[in-house]
């Protein structure tokens, strides 16, 4: 399931790529002087084969030509939806890491701690809260349900909705955080090893490629926030900021994707553990 996660984030970014090539070309069919007073002109626009196409092309170029400035707005816009997307990329696979997790365990008496504690502290933060994180009274009925079936030792459903919720943007210690809800820890450190992270910051070292990571992470989150509560005097990215920011989630959700698949092992119960689970 991972690799499809993984598989469909990679997919969008190549899109957003794509639209980041198109407005690079929109500014360079801009930069292309329009003389509409010649002859050629004239011949061109009122040819029966091009004719409409040619004309159409004009209008765009005028638009284009008209709105230059706005066109500052287009990457900064997209960065939104890349910030919004690699979010819920995170929490995706987190959720469906802490699902297997409660699926090799078996039951809540073998769980880890810090995995239970935060079932029952998360849970009852969505309860407590429902419209916050988006969800109506059913949705509470069925929380307090699933939660009950835990403590009662199934596991076959946990709140992972619940487990995910944050109160900020997926900063690097959001990120951290987050992970540490199950017991999945050192995960910088982690990210630092992978090979896509060292490839794209170009360096062998895992305490540099882990510095440099938090701190890219931490900037695309800070611009994001400037773009969401702009003020008069805001300061729109440029094209190739927002291609180095693509560039970057993109190897870190491979990073991510990588460490998902190691802690899907080191979280695995021990053989003691699973016979605690079967005996009780």
């Amino acid at each position: 399931m991972s690799e499809v996660l993984i598989r469909e984030f990679e997919s969008d970014l190549d899109r957003i790529q794509s639209l980041l090539d198109f407005i690079d070309q929109v500014k360079v069919f801009m930069s292309v002087q329009l003389n509409t007073e010649t002859d050629a002109f004239a011949s061109a626009t009122l040819d029966s084969d091009y004719g409409d196409f040619f004309s159409s092309a004009v209008d765009t170029h005028r638009r284009a030509t008209d709105s230059r400035l706005n066109l500052a707005i287009l990457p900064g816009t997209l960065l939104l939806y890349l910030s919004g997307r690699f979010e819920d990329y995170v929490k995706s696979s987190f959720e469906e890491l802490a699902e297997e997790v409660a699926t090799n365990y078996g039951g809540w008496d073998v769980l880890p701690r810090d995995m239970k504690d935060s079932l029952v502290k998360y849970t009852a933060e969505v309860i407590a809260n429902p419209r916050k994180y988006g969800h109506a009274e059913n949705g509470v009925v069925s929380f307090v349900t699933v939660l009950h079936a835990n403590l009662n030792n199934d596991l076959s459903r946990i709140n992972t909705q619940c487990l995910s919720v944050t109160h900020e943007n997926m900063r690097s210690d959001i990120l951290k955080e987050l992970f540490e809800r199950i017991g999945a820890k050192s995960i910088w450190d982690k990210i630092g090893e992978k090979m896509s992270i060292k490839n794209f910051f170009e360096t062998h070292e895992n305490a540099r490629a882990t510095s440099q990571s938090k701190k890219l992470l931490n900037e695309i989150m800070d611009t994001r926030n400037r773009i969401a509560h702009p003020s008069a005097n805001i300061d729109w990215p440029a094209l190739n900021k927002i291609r180095e920011y693509t560039g970057f989630l993109k190897a870190l959700g491979a990073a991510l994707n990588d460490c998902v698949q190691e802690y899907s092992y080191q979280l695995r119960p021990t053989q003691s553990t699973t016979a605690i689970s079967t005996s009780s």
